[in-house]
């Protein structure tokens, strides 16, 4: 027969084994790392990003001695050109041709006109405009890159031989090589221009993008009262000169809580707002600044969030901050977060570090939503 002392004892043993068992696994559950963003690279007339995810993309630049302090010198001229790959062994490349808005005064794009790509006069492709610009995949695509990392200029005429753009390459191979190894391509079959002998499956796969968890309900938003709005301008130091009352806008948060995106100036193409968040209701409502595991827009400042030509997206329900560097919208960088019920969780991050008549701006993160 068991003793009390004995079952007393046996309990607290079994009890203590099932704590210790839980504080592991509970330290052994995967945290969710802070993002970090990856840095856009330029390389003579290119630039170049390779996500979280390894899917790397470099993007034609203006010749250095052709951007002027307006950034219209040259643009004319000059073809988007992207060349992307994501990653892993089975990687695909992917080129892309575009027309930029400064090209329609030489009457491009014509979608009944063949267009011919050259490389130092040497004719590598041809393509019509389909809805967004001329797209090559597979070994074309390949052949393509391998082309451009390897020459001096690229040609784009059309039908009648007429040359509607003129790219610099000088950087091309350079953006090539740094895609290679960021991907862990280099000395494989695989790579761009860092080849060797190395099989496919020497290249590691691409890594896992982090899963962001959207939780709850979307409801109606709160109102904010005069008094809430007046306490939010007094605290954010965004004041209206002669208003009592600062514009603002409201979005109802999964999980019950409201969004206020309080107006705070503007200029001529960037329009500035600070984030709040209304949680609770009666007695328990509470107001403060949203909070963000990485902070877009301008930063922030002492404490104090600040989003740049936000705007929320009740369809996805992302979060979004848009920055021009100046009007062209050549440089800049961009950002949208999901809310998971206590912040807000960095979801796509894309920028362009330098005004050189690029609208193709370079995703610099990624995470997957879950529902």
């Amino acid at each position: 027969m068991f003793s009390k002392h004995s079952i007393r004892s046996d309990l607290r043993n079994n009890t203590l084994r099932i704590l210790s068992i839980a504080l592991a696994a509970s330290f052994a559950m995967p945290a969710l790392a802070a993002p970090k963003p990856a840095e856009v690279k330029i390389f003579g007339d290119w630039a170049v990003a390779c996500d979280n995810g390894q899917t790397c993309e470099m993007t034609a630049l203006a010749h250095g001695d052709d951007v002027s302090d307006t950034g219209v010198d040259g643009f004319d001229s000059l073809a988007d050109i992207s060349v992307k790959r994501p990653g892993g062994p089975a990687g695909a490349v992917e080129v892309w041709i575009g027309f930029n808005g400064f090209m329609a005064d030489n009457g491009v794009p014509d979608k009944s006109s063949l267009y011919t790509l050259a490389v130092d006069g040497r004719r590598i492709a041809s393509g019509r405009y389909g809805e967004s610009g001329i797209t090559y995949k597979g070994a074309e695509a390949m052949q393509i890159a391998q082309a451009l990392g390897g020459g001096h200029a690229l040609t784009l005429t059309d039908a009648t031989g007429k040359a509607v753009a003129r790219n610099s390459l000088d950087g091309s191979s350079a953006s090539m090589r740094y895609m290679d190894a960021q991907q862990a391509r280099a000395g494989s079959v695989t790579a761009l221009v860092a080849k060797g002998s190395k099989p496919a499956s020497a290249v590691p796969a691409a890594a896992a993008l982090p899963v962001l968890s959207i939780k709850g309900s979307v409801g109606t938003p709160a109102v904010p009262t005069a008094a809430e709005i007046e306490k939010m301008r007094k605290l954010s130091g965004c004041e209206t000169d002669g208003d009592n009352r600062a514009p603002f806008t409201t979005a109802a948060l999964n999980g019950g809580a409201t969004l206020v995106l309080l107006s705070c100036g503007a200029g001529a193409y960037n329009s500035n707002e600070v984030p709040f968040v209304i949680n609770g209701s009666g007695a328990t409502r509470r107001i403060e600044y949203a909070r963000f595991d990485v902070q877009g827009g301008w930063g922030e400042e002492d404490g104090r969030p600040s989003l740049v030509n936000s705007f929320w997206d009740e369809k996805a329900l992302t979060l979004s901050s848009f920055v021009k560097g100046r009007g062209l919208g050549d440089c800049g960088g961009g950002e949208s977060w999901v809310w998971d019920g206590a912040m807000f969780r960095l979801h796509n991050a894309l920028g362009m570090s330098t005004c050189r008549g690029s609208m193709n701006w370079l995703t610099t993160w990624r995470a997957n939503i879950t529902r």
